[in-house]
């Protein structure tokens, strides 16, 4: 998660009047709280230690365990400066918030799933460390971590010894279980010859993590994934559910779950997920084209038309939001000139020709985007074929009202395409309609040339 802040290390006064609160007022409490694990409270140490920020830009945190064995949570603001936010913690349930005024401060084991609610106006500033003793060492955090770091280098198998090293010295460790199922889950990724042996492994790790900690949401999002995985849309969707009942700002289980009900033919619940994806993270393009899409299907154009724009205006180096408002544009375009052979009048085709030209026009610049900003050669050439028949299409629109300003349009056609009978047929029509006949025999030419090198069938 992302929060505005620093750490108090590099605030000197107020690191300083930190650590008087902690000798003075916190620790004491603390030992109090927790005498079978504090046995002296000159043994409790403070470390990554920050001053964090929530505002409208960074509003929350997701659930999530803290580093150490304890865990402090110290209000700086009073309850008036912000709208929102508290504490929950994810067994209680999102709803029951612990308030905290400027001053009140939470603890608590380390181990225990919460987060930081949603702040919708105003500012919020805590303080928020990580408690270690000096008196114990934890070799199940220390076996934890180095996992985890042995994972971001990509030594999967040292990091699964680590993490059961870890579970057996604690066999109710549940986030040892999650990073087992997360490991084994990403092996059969990579190891597909034992894909379906990686997976029972992942799923029967993630169920005994679940059977620790029923409400823990991200242990169900995982065991969405592994069933996901396995095939299993229907166990899928129901671990998402569960997670979405207990966690329902999560981003990216929205979006899963989004997908999921769009796999059971449930459109209409899908669409409500991906708009409540977005209404946590704007931003989310993935999102947004997939809700875009989800809206062309069910035959809301200028819904889809909107989230394809958002989606271009969040993420503009991204390839598929354009492609996406090209293929939308592409088929109002085709849908303007289909309705060209039912007018009744010339001022009717005129109008509806203007209109199609206008949607195949934004289709064009779309899809020349995609042009610049895609890298694999087999996309490219598919991208030229798709401009190529906008260009087509856009040509017929605009010689219906003047066939000359068409000429452009069906020329850079035979260009991007020289091998395509179609453009040149219509690229020999429109010099014969504008009284060119020398071009138009060129181009009838090499349309004679072309269909002579076809594949007789």
């Amino acid at each position: 998660y992302k929060l505005g802040g620093d750490w108090l290390a590099k605030m000197d006064s107020t690191r300083a009047w930190f650590n008087t609160q902690l000798e003075e007022n916190i620790f004491p409490a603390i030992a109090a709280s927790f005498p079978e694990v504090v046995t002296n409270v000159s043994t409790l140490r403070a470390h990554s230690v920050a001053m964090l920020k929530y505002n409208s830009t960074h509003p929350r945190t997701d659930v999530h365990i803290d580093n150490g064995v304890l865990a402090l949570t110290l209000a700086l603001s009073p309850q008036t400066d912000y709208e929102g936010g508290g504490t929950f913690f994810e067994h209680l349930g999102e709803d029951s918030l612990v308030e905290m005024d400027a001053g009140h401060a939470t603890w608590r084991p380390g181990s225990v799933r919460h987060g930081g609610h949603r702040v919708s106006s105003g500012q919020r500033y805590i303080i928020g460390a990580f408690l270690l003793l000096e008196d114990r060492v934890e070799h199940v955090r220390r076996l934890k971590n180095r996992g985890a770091k042995l994972r971001q280098k990509g030594d999967l198998q040292g990091a699964i010894k680590h993490f059961e090293w870890a579970l057996a010295i604690n066999g109710k460790c549940a986030t040892c279980l999650k990073d087992l199922s997360e490991l084994r889950s990403s092996l059969a990724d990579i190891e597909p010859q034992k894909r379906n042996e990686h997976l029972q492994e992942a799923e029967a790790f993630i169920r005994r993590s679940l059977d620790l900690l029923p409400s823990d949401s991200d242990a169900l999002f995982n065991l969405g994934l592994v069933l996901s995985k396995k095939g299993d849309s229907a166990g899928a969707l129901k671990a998402y559910e569960d997670s979405a009942a207990v966690n329902a700002d999560d981003v990216e289980l929205l979006y899963n779950l989004a997908m999921k009900y769009e796999e059971a033919n449930r459109k209409e619940e899908g669409i409500a997920a991906y708009r409540k994806a977005l209404k946590a993270q704007p931003s989310f393009g993935k999102a947004r084209c997939n809700l875009g899409a989800a809206l062309a299907e069910s035959g809301d154009l200028d819904g889809a038309l909107v989230e394809f724009l958002e989606a271009v205006r969040f993420d503009p180096t991204s390839p598929t939001p354009w492609q996406n408002l090209a293929v939308l544009y592409h088929k109002q375009g085709v849908s303007c000139v289909q309705g060209l052979a039912q007018c009744a009048s010339k001022e009717a085709a005129v109008e509806i020709s203007r209109t199609a030209s206008q949607a195949l026009g934004e289709a064009d610049n779309a899809w020349r985007k995609v042009m610049e900003l895609v890298d694999d050669q087999r996309t490219k050439q598919e991208t030229v074929t798709r401009l190529a028949q906008v260009l087509q299409l856009r040509g017929r629109a605009v010689a219906i009202e003047d066939p000359a300003a068409a000429l452009p349009h069906f020329l850079e056609a035979t260009q991007l395409l020289p091998t395509e009978p179609s453009a040149w047929e219509a690229l020999a029509k429109v010099y014969h309609i504008v009284g060119d006949e020398v071009n138009s025999k060129k181009a009838g030419a090499r349309l004679g040339v072309l269909r002579s090198l076809a594949p007789q069938r």
